[in-house]
């Protein structure tokens, strides 16, 4: 059986499908099979690899396993607070489609699977833009006047990039590999966000706003971190136990090649003596 920690890995992008429906699914086949018993660097080039090659292929979604896109990619909602020496107040942003995650280049995974009743996997990732689309709610006040907005946004973020942390435990649920955490909020080399009615009833005030909020982003971005944080692992660590709470680790992540590939691995090797 070709390796799947591949697809699950996939998953730190796109929806799965319900318990039923992960139970029933068939895993696609890959060009490379990796396993447990491989050397560290050899596995993490076999991973690395599995995931770049795969981004494209299942950016409508994996068959069997996804029944949501990779790009764009959904988030239903996020709130927050946000307070700086000019602007302050909360926002409610709902229903966001953020494009670009299929031209999201992998550039390393660190895989530590030395015990195993524990997992944990890192993926550097790079992405040269995502834009992202939804509407907003938002009150506050802006120096001495205060505004209320609401409306559609678009926000261009350039040169994204991070690392996602993913961390797992047999000692509650073995045979199963239990997701602890996804962690890891990505960083962010430009940003711009446009909306309109930003301050419903005064354009000025509302041009005021968007043009404070691209002149703080950094400040902004930085008050938005910890409340995503929270919601970004808890909404990724429950869709990840969808697959590893319902599939045996063993056959997420063998140790090594079940006795079919072996001996296909040794009738396609060249014979002793051949050039």
């Amino acid at each position: 059986m070709k390796n799947i920690l591949s697809v699950s890995l996939l998953c730190l992008i796109p929806l799965v499908r319900s318990d039923e429906d992960a139970k029933e699914a068939k895993y696609p086949r890959f060009e490379r099979s990796c396993f447990r018993s491989m050397p560290s660097a050899e596995l993490n080039e076999c991973l690395k690899f599995n995931l770049q090659q795969n981004l494209p292929r299942f950016r409508a979604g994996i068959p069997g396993m996804m029944n949501e896109s990779i790009d764009p990619l959904h988030w239903k909602e996020f709130n927050g607070d946000f307070k700086t020496s000019v602007l302050r107040g909360s926002m409610s942003i709902r229903g966001i489609n953020f494009s670009g995650w299929s031209k999201l280049r992998i550039l390393d995974v660190r895989a530590n699977v030395a015990d195993p009743k524990k997992l944990i996997t890192e993926v550097d990732w790079w992405a040269p833009s995502i834009v992202g689309v939804g509407r907003f709610d938002m009150s506050g006040k802006i120096g001495r006047y205060e505004f209320v907005g609401a409306g559609p946004f678009e926000v261009a973020l350039g040169g994204v990039s991070g690392t996602w942390t993913i961390r797992g435990s047999q000692e509650k649920t073995a045979p199963y590999m239990e997701i602890l955490s996804l962690r890891g909020l990505p960083e962010i080399d430009t940003f711009k966000v446009t909306a309109e009615n930003a301050a419903i009833g005064n354009e000025r005030i509302g041009q005021l706003v968007v043009a404070t909020i691209n002149r703080t982003w950094r400040i902004m971005v930085g008050l938005a971190n910890k409340p995503a944080e929270k919601q970004w692992e808890d909404f990724w660590t429950e869709r990840l136990n969808r697959i590893f709470l319902n599939v045996p680790y063993e056959e997420l992540f063998p140790l090594r090649p079940e006795p079919e590939e072996q001996l296909l691995d040794q009738s396609t090797a060249s014979p002793p003596g051949s050039p």
